[in-house]
């Protein structure tokens, strides 16, 4: 399994319907998803960067924000 070069807590990549692969926390949560008034138990995956301490060292960098005006 993979781990974060972050915190080192291990992860999955799942791919995305977009393509893109998104790191997501190795263990999943248990939620009841509900259709029709019918409940089923599913397990969900949390993106890594939303429990990660160490997130910020992986976000993009914005693009540069305009010269100030004189």
């Amino acid at each position: 399994m993979a781990k974060c070069k972050g915190c080192g807590q291990e992860i999955q990549w799942i791919m995305m319907a977009s393509g893109a692969k998104m790191p997501v926390d190795a263990k999943p949560i248990k939620m009841i998803q509900v259709r029709e008034g019918i409940g089923a138990l599913i397990n969900v995956y949390t993106p890594h960067w939303a429990t990660c301490p160490e997130a910020d060292l992986f976000k993009k960098k914005q693009a540069h924000e305009s010269p100030e005006k004189h």
